[in-house]
């Protein structure tokens, strides 16, 4: 049994790579939808149709995730412009432009070439229509036909997933029942998705703002795009900090007179450090009862398997992971070693060779949660 397992472990993770484009919509979706569900209930509840509250709420969504996403565009041309003009940046290229070609022609000294000379062969340039860096960033979120799938089929699931909830609802209990304990699943994923998301968005703009006011005492040119990229960039988890101390870095090399590397450094540190182990928690709660080493290996896995998208995702998907784990007896103890405070005493487990049975109304026959 245990071989058919690890057999059907692999399976899994083979198809959740190749298919990707599928799978990325699909989970994105389901978040989704658990996030915005109280709101389209609070809409029925004033008599609004479920299907006009489900569409009004996902036209929001689009709309909002559109600008979000076209604010966050400006403030990068906006920075990318002017590292483009500063003749320091030039310079600074142009230095490691003849650096690596001296390091290049010291590694043909050090083992140069038997082989006959041949004529020199004429060399073809191809020219992009776009900048390197666009396709580099296309390329790290996948195809083209990811990001597309993403931002089409994202809202036509999340329409459907909100509207026919309870019909989802009965065929996974029928699905499902017999082997996993579905309250587990269908109430405390939805407050960790909830949970999650909104400290995110409430400490995304507490970042951003403390950020703004910051790089406006520093002096700072262009702060306020600048307090829009590193306030985001604080959110993502492990490489945070790191990449939004590289941001400001960046712009010290413009034509300005004085530059505060240690005022910015400490300061962008200490407004991480508030928010990401301060603000954050407490938002949080106890909700997201996941420790540290099961995040970074979640970010590690997720990152391998469906790049940038699974990076930003990751933290739910191992939340979904460990809820699946609580959710039958057998798995129990692997999902203590995920939690940071386990809920389940491997001594109150009762090991059953029989599978769930919701029908039975027998508290021994589930996992004492």
């Amino acid at each position: 049994m245990t071989v058919l397992r690890w057999f059907v472990f692999l399976s899994l993770v083979g198809l959740g790579f190749y298919a990707r484009v599928v799978f990325i919509p699909i989970f994105l979706s389901i978040f989704l939808a658990m996030l915005f569900e109280p709101v389209v209930t609070k809409l029925v509840s004033y008599r609004i149709r479920r299907q006009t509250a489900t569409t009004l709420v996902v036209t929001v969504f689009v709309c909002m995730a559109g600008l979000s996403i076209w604010l966050l565009y400006l403030s990068g041309v906006s920075l990318f412009n002017d590292l483009a003009a500063s003749p320091r940046v030039a310079s600074l290229a142009q230095y490691f432009r003849e650096t690596a070609a001296g390091l290049e022609s010291s590694t043909y000294a050090l083992f140069p070439s038997k082989a006959s000379p041949v004529e020199p062969i004429q060399k073809v340039q191809i020219v992009s229509a776009y900048p390197t860096w666009i396709g580099t960033l296309a390329a790290s979120f996948g195809s083209l036909f990811e990001l597309v799938s993403v931002a089409i089929f994202v809202p036509l699931l999340l329409f459907y997933f909100l509207f026919d909830k309870e019909n989802l609802v009965e065929s996974l209990n029928a699905l499902m029942g017999p082997y996993l304990y579905l309250p587990t699943l269908t109430s405390d994923l939805p407050k960790m998705i909830r949970a999650f998301f909104v400290a995110n968005i409430v400490t995304g703009l507490g970042l951003i703002a403390t950020h703004a006011a910051l790089f406006f005492v520093l002096d700072f040119e262009n702060w306020l795009p600048l307090a829009v990229i590193t306030g985001l960039l604080n959110l993502l988890p492990i490489v945070g900090a790191p990449l939004a101390i590289l941001a400001p870095i960046g712009m010290g090399i413009l034509p300005t007179t004085e530059f505060p590397y240690i005022a910015m450094i400490a300061g962008t540190l200490f407004l991480h450090f508030i928010f990401n182990n301060l603000v954050l928690p407490v938002l949080i709660g106890s909700r997201i009862n996941i420790n540290t080493a099961s995040l970074a290996v979640g970010l590690l896995f997720w990152s391998w398997l469906w790049g940038a998208a699974g990076f930003l995702i990751a933290i739910p998907m191992t939340a979904l992971i460990k809820i699946f784990l609580e959710s039958n007896s057998k798995t129990i103890p692997i999902a203590n070693l995920m939690a940071a405070k386990p809920k389940v005493l491997l001594a109150d487990i009762i090991i059953d060779d029989e599978p769930f049975n919701d029908s039975l109304n027998q508290p021994e026959s589930r996992p004492s949660l």
